[in-house]
């Protein structure tokens, strides 16, 4: 396995993306009541692989200063993570390669806001909700939306941006990469979440 999957160091550049809408929503996306305790909520995101097994199937690696590292397994079409796994840095490795040895995590994915056929990844921001669509140059089309998280103690709401994309090899399947940020009395929220589209 590349040794840069295990670099903590590695958190590509945040930047926003404007896009169109469309279509089809495949993974459920809720918001989540923020509690307010004047306090930083803070955590990103790194795709490690798509499954070899099931091509809907993807891990990625979420990096928490206050509650550590953790992997979680997804699949496209499914809410919630297949599993949460708790890991230290230095028991990265092992986890990933022998405890999710089933899934055949070897199918890197590939980065970029442009799919390897030519698709373009989009995302659009607007009245709380950030809207991920995809071009052919021609036409576009929406495949989900994620909704801003609020802050109960100020009404206040995240503002959400598009940061990545990870494509599967036959660009069928992308993993989109999002910000949700606010700041406001004192909390500091600023965390990545991801979601995956089958695309067809």
């Amino acid at each position: 396995m590349n040794d840069q999957l295990f670099d903590n160091t590695d958190h590509p550049n945040r930047r926003q993306v404007i896009a169109l809408g469309g279509a089809a929503l495949v993974g459920a996306m809720l918001p989540a009541q923020i509690a307010h305790a004047g306090r930083r909520k803070s955590y990103a995101v790194k795709f490690m692989a798509w499954s070899g097994t099931n091509p809907d199937i993807f891990c990625v690696r979420v990096s928490d200063k206050d509650k550590g590292n953790r992997f979680e397994i997804h699949q496209i079409g499914t809410p919630k993570p297949l599993e949460k796994v708790k890991v230290k840095p230095e028991q990265e490795r092992e986890v990933f390669n022998k405890r999710f040895a089933d899934y055949s995590f070897i199918v890197p994915g590939t980065p970029g806001m442009t799919a390897p056929n030519g698709w373009q990844i989009f995302g659009q921001f607007e009245q709380k909700v950030l809207r991920i669509g995809i071009s052919d140059g021609r036409t576009s089309r929406e495949l989900g939306r994620v909704a801003a998280r609020p802050d109960s103690a100020s009404g206040s709401f995240a503002k959400v941006s598009l940061q990545r994309a990870l494509w599967s090899p036959d660009s069928m399947r992308v993993v989109a990469v999002v910000r949700q940020y606010n700041k406001v009395q004192g909390f500091l929220l600023d965390i990545e979440q991801s979601f995956g589209f089958k695309i067809g």
